[in-house]
């Protein structure tokens, strides 16, 4: 996914970008692992019946974990976009000295 935002000159929280990234790459080579594993899982000695519930659970199991991380690291970037979204109004706060709206109570 794309996202239009703009650089800021010095960037802010490198540290979880590289978290983000590193988390893409371990989902996607859980997921060779899995496929690979589950492919094995079909050359093995048990009976045939076992065999393929070995291979679907191994598949279902690596399809888990590669989601998990991989909405983890999504998590990431979305916080790393909201806080820079909250910063850039924050500024544009304070560049146009307009007062934010509030609700009447």
């Amino acid at each position: 996914m794309v996202h239009n935002i703009e650089q800021e000159p010095e960037p802010r929280f490198i540290g979880l970008n590289v978290i983000s990234v590193a988390l893409k790459v371990i989902a996607i080579i859980v997921a060779a692992i899995g496929i690979i594993t589950a492919i094995a899982s079909v050359f093995t000695t048990l009976a045939p019946i076992t065999k393929f519930a070995t291979f679907i659970g191994v598949l279902i199991t690596a399809a888990v974990q590669v989601l998990l991380l991989w909405a983890g690291a999504e998590l990431i970037v979305l916080l790393v976009h909201l806080e820079h979204n909250t910063f850039q109004t924050k500024e544009e706060l304070k560049r146009s000295k307009t007062p934010p709206t509030q609700k009447n109570t």
